[in-house]
């Protein structure tokens, strides 16, 4: 999955790469999957090339931490400690080809309510009054 992957994103920025992956990620949980791997934590010392290259790592070389770097760590944050007694609910999920294009979801770990959202569809009624809003970069 991800050569395939990786080949069928090569001509998108990083940002919407780094939107891909973590929608992809988003997407898997909500879908009861239970544990996700990343393999190219850092560049492999003799292959480069898809899908081995500097975007698709989460440690560059020169030890700089890419965009790609903060949105695995703020699923992590968000959504890490999700388990078998936690509840998913998808709320509105909209897929063309093999993009989620929309996606509206609310995980209750252990009693906290994390609602996961993008796209252009209007918000869940439930939503009311002051939130906090973490962006996928973790700002």
């Amino acid at each position: 999955m991800q050569y395939q992957q990786a080949h069928q994103t090569q001509d998108y920025s990083t940002e919407d790469f780094v939107k891909i992956l973590a929608r992809s990620y988003i997407f898997a949980l909500a879908n009861g999957i239970e544990k996700l791997f990343y393999v190219n934590i850092k560049l492999p010392p003799v292959r480069h090339g898809v899908p081995f290259n500097e975007r698709s790592v989460l440690i560059k070389d020169n030890g700089d931490k890419p965009p790609l770097f903060y949105a695995h760590l703020t699923v992590a944050n968000m959504l890490g400690e999700l388990s078998e007694g936690d509840e998913v609910e998808t709320i509105r999920e909209k897929i063309d080809d093999w993009h989620i294009d929309d996606g509206q979801y609310r995980f209750n770990i252990n009693g906290r309510i994390v609602y996961v959202l993008w796209g252009v569809g209007p918000l869940p009624p439930e939503i009311t009054g002051k939130v906090k809003v973490t962006e996928i970069s973790g700002a």
